[in-house]
């Protein structure tokens, strides 16, 4: 790897760092709103990771960004500090133009389902939402390894039946949760691309002091 290169990967990587710090220092422990994060986000201008490099660039850095907010959700961190690696997923996601996707692994996505159980006992809906969200955009790649240059085909037909079948209580849970029925799942995406479509329409809609962080797409939209 270029020394230019590694030198990029350890700024935006420490960067992450201080800003789920930041979250988690100045977040209200009641709440671990979205709009805690995206203020810390503003305020380091985050956002320009998307306009300083090549896309060649970001597709790497992106999957290693991705790895960082991994760590902090799969961590034995305090629960501000995972959310935030959840939050930084999403950020990161959304905002990207290389589409790539975040890898799980099948004991990810069991410790990422036993998270996701948590947030439910703590009935804390808007970070399911935004999980949701990633889940219904397809924003997860599940494999058995977290190479992404080793073939999918070494994957075990076990593992791949336990993914399949972990999807699946998890797509019972989104059910289970908001009271969707099979057909309102598989629609769920063109609804959200609706009421965004019409949410644009109303003027003053979409302002700073929207009081639902998780339906204010203001933020992610701006590097979009």
């Amino acid at each position: 790897m270029p020394d230019s290169l590694h030198s990029v990967y350890v700024k935006w990587i420490h960067y992450c760092h201080q800003l789920i710090k930041n979250f988690s220092n100045t977040t209200s422990n009641d709440s671990l709103s979205f709009r805690d994060f995206e203020s810390q986000w503003k305020c380091v201008n985050f956002k320009l990771i998307f306009c300083e490099h090549s896309i060649e660039e970001l597709s790497a850095l992106v999957s290693e960004l991705f790895n960082v907010g991994k760590n902090f959700l799969f961590s034995q961190q305090p629960l501000a500090s995972r959310v935030g690696g959840l939050y930084l997923l999403y950020v990161l996601y959304f905002g990207q133009l290389t589409r790539n996707k975040i890898r799980l692994t099948l004991n990810e996505l069991k410790e990422l389902i036993a998270f996701l159980d948590e947030l439910n006992k703590r009935n804390m809906n808007e970070q399911q939402f935004l999980f949701y969200k990633l889940f219904l955009k397809k924003a997860f790649d599940f494999s058995s390894t977290p190479n992404q240059f080793v073939s999918q085909k070494h994957q075990s037909e076990e593992d791949a039946d336990i993914i399949g079948n972990l999807l699946d209580s998890c797509k019972c849970g989104l059910l289970q949760s908001h009271g969707l029925s099979i057909d309102e799942l598989d629609n769920l995406e063109k609804k959200l691309k609706k009421y965004q479509e019409i949410k644009s329409q109303i003027p003053g809609f979409c302002d700073s002091n929207s009081q639902s962080a998780a339906t204010n797409d203001l933020f992610v939209s701006e590097f979009q």
